[in-house]
């Protein structure tokens, strides 16, 4: 049992009861529409419970969240149960794959490692994440852009000839551009959409180099104009 505010949940319980009524809908007799679904078919909605569960965090919208959360849990172990009707893996493959890497990755909790900063977990993280064999950085086609942008910085500023470290070298950079591109842009040139989407990665990559986040800062924006006009 685990008291949250007073209250006594018995998680085992309750995420068994769950996942046992993901099994209801998938089986014979439960819900012709989610007996028809694929690990394709829904990998979509995963990733929209995903946005609704940030909408519900940066709305700070407790009660929201909470069900976002569940309904986000409930697409995944959804996939989960189509890919153990295919013998591909189990739930608790998942659970025991998925506990064994942190504990693994968090030496410093779990070890006799120290460390005295966030800076150091981060960095050993992706010590061990080579050691591992995976430390192939791989941008997914699904990620938003500008967090793709951000997440692969220093490799893009390294193909653009430029120093991971200057942010100066990256301002003096996104000037020359925006000039180049007021100088040059013409709608049924493709030159110009190169330029303009790397004006878009520029400033992204800006924006981590001053510790901000360039998709938060654009989401946060967007709401706040969005707002002022309904």
């Amino acid at each position: 049992m685990i008291k949250v505010q007073g209250k006594e949940h018995n998680i085992p319980e309750a995420f068994e009861s769950l996942y046992n009524l993901v099994k209801i809908l998938r089986g014979p007799g439960g819900c012709p529409w989610d007996r028809k679904q694929t690990i394709h078919s829904i990998r979509m909605y995963i990733l929209e419970e995903a946005y609704e569960v940030v909408d519900s965090v940066e709305a700070e919208d407790m009660d929201e969240l909470c069900e976002e959360l569940g309904d986000l849990l409930f697409m995944v172990l959804f996939m989960i149960r189509i890919a153990e009707e295919k013998t591909c893996f189990t739930l608790d493959d998942v659970l025991k794959m998925t506990k064994e890497k942190m504990i693994r990755r968090h030496p410093h909790v779990f070890g006799n490692m120290e460390v005295e900063s966030a800076k150091e977990v981060i960095d050993n993280w992706k010590r061990i994440k080579k050691k591992e064999g995976k430390s192939r950085d791989r941008v997914s086609i699904n990620m938003p852009a500008l967090v793709a942008a951000y997440r692969h910085s220093g490799k893009i500023k390294s193909a653009l000839g430029l120093s991971e470290k200057d942010r100066d070298n990256t301002i003096r950079y996104l000037i020359q551009k925006i000039k180049t591109l007021v100088e040059k842009l013409n709608p049924s040139d493709n030159k110009s959409d190169s330029l303009l989407g790397e004006l878009l990665i520029l400033v992204a990559i800006l924006s981590r180099e001053v510790g901000l986040n360039a998709e938060y800062l654009v989401r946060e924006k967007i709401r706040t104009m969005v707002s002022q006009v309904e």
